[in-house]
């Protein structure tokens, strides 16, 4: 919310749905870089940000009742961003870009156990996000800007391997945590599931 407020960026939030959209997650990314040291790229420099009617998490538990309005969705690169990318170590085709109309489409092709992204960048900055799909967003807007990226989302992955396992597998130097969702805080129990430790 801090963030947030002080970039002087609107509309936070979807109209029907409980996801950040593309320009705070960008002030997101940029504010994770300053703990990083990585050097922010300009959201409108990098890519198009395309308007689409929502299809929202909240639309649908209304039964496509409530009719969205345009708003900014997904991400089109202006430039090739080179990644190789592999889930639960298997070389993935999935997509870290999509298009549609709903959130799910737009970032990672959905949520996942385990993602690695390889990219080319040469900084030796390697970044991990645990968390649900809040986090899909901040991982996309990432690969541009850093060696690797990894993903964990403990909701499918049951391999019981901690935190600090992929850390020491990835070599990774930051670890950014999404404790809770735009409209409310998440219970100590799913926190607790979020960070590999319920039972």
């Amino acid at each position: 919310y801090d963030v947030f407020s002080k970039s002087g960026t609107y509309n936070c939030y979807y109209s029907n749905d409980h996801h950040i959209t593309p320009r705070c997650a960008y002030t997101l990314y940029n504010e994770i870089n300053k703990y990083t040291g990585v050097t922010s790229y300009n959201l409108d420099d990098e890519f198009y940000v395309n308007k689409v009617i929502l299809n929202g998490a909240f639309s649908r538990q209304l039964g496509q009742s409530v009719r969205g309005k345009m708003e900014d969705l997904y991400l089109t690169s202006k430039k090739k961003i080179n990644y190789t990318r592999y889930e639960n170590g298997v070389l993935s085709k999935k997509k870290v870009y999509g298009k549609g109309n709903d959130y799910e489409s737009a970032y990672m092709d959905g949520d996942n156990a385990y993602t690695v992204i390889d990219t080319d960048v040469n900084n030796g900055k390697r970044i991990m996000f645990v968390g649900s799909s809040f986090t899909n967003i901040l991982e996309a807007l990432a690969v541009p800007s850093y060696e690797k990226v990894v993903s964990v989302d403990y909701r499918h992955n049951k391999t019981g391997n901690s935190i600090e396992y992929y850390v020491k597998e990835n070599n990774i130097d930051y670890v950014v945590f999404i404790p809770s969702q735009s409209n409310n805080a998440f219970q100590i129990s799913r926190i607790l599931e979020h960070l590999g430790l319920s039972k």
